[in-house]
């Protein structure tokens, strides 16, 4: 939790320090101003995370913030375990998902306006319109009762399927790479601040890029296997 900036105590008034609780009476501490999940388990502003480490520190704290502990302390206290356990929850389900982690780190370092999200990737404009297409003669060839159109064509739905999922597993691959350089950057500018700040805009930019197409082909993925439309 170095990144948490120091205070006072709420009970003894000493300097707090920087951790859940107070370095000088151990009470437990309120949550500072900026929520920070990777401070808040005490962990690197990384993409690459522990998975191991991360749920033996998220049972660690859950332990030590549990409100069963505090039922016979004061209402401050009571207060600052459920708010403690509530921030812990949430850390944990968002830092132990690496699409949600590097989402959520993106959007700590590198931020973006709404307007500038969610971007349909013009790469697979093409191939939506082409598998909506199939999907469409293929309902048609079923209430037709045409069992040879609709044989042929649910093979062709069947080979759209495994080309989206083949594409997913690649978008996978790219993101992970994508997230182990963008841990490597820190290294490679260790004391150059503005050209640390462009590189992380610039692999912000890549990584982004790849999300929009891993989340737009899962969609489409859902969208295949249940028959439905697909949004654009």
């Amino acid at each position: 939790m170095t990144s948490e900036a120091k205070h006072l105590c709420w009970h003894c008034n000493e300097e707090a320090g920087i951790g859940h609780f107070c370095e000088h009476c151990v009470k437990l501490q309120p949550l500072p101003d900026k929520k920070d999940y990777f401070a808040f388990l005490g962990f690197e502003r990384k993409m690459q995370l522990d998975p191991k480490k991360l749920e033996e520190t998220f049972y660690t704290l859950s332990r030590k913030f549990h409100p069963d502990f505090y039922q016979n302390k004061s209402e401050t206290e009571k207060a600052l375990s459920l708010e403690r356990t509530a921030v812990l929850n949430n850390a944990f389900q968002v830092l132990k998902d690496p699409v949600q982690r590097i989402e959520y780190l993106l959007d700590l370092e590198c931020p973006l306006p709404k307007k500038e999200r969610a971007k349909t990737p013009p790469a697979l404009l093409q191939e939506v319109f082409e598998i909506q297409e199939t999907l469409e003669s293929y309902r048609k060839a079923q209430a037709s009762g045409d069992p040879a159109k609709g044989a042929s064509l649910k093979n062709d739905v069947e080979q759209a399927t495994q080309d989206v999922i083949g594409k997913i597993d690649a978008r996978e691959r790219a993101l992970t790479e994508a997230s182990q350089a963008w841990d490597r950057l820190a290294s490679t500018h260790p004391s150059d601040e503005t050209a640390l700040k462009k590189a992380r805009a610039e692999q912000a930019q890549r990584l982004r890029a790849i999300l929009d197409e891993l989340t737009y082909l899962k969609t489409l993925l859902q969208s295949i296997r249940s028959g439905g439309t697909i949004s654009h």
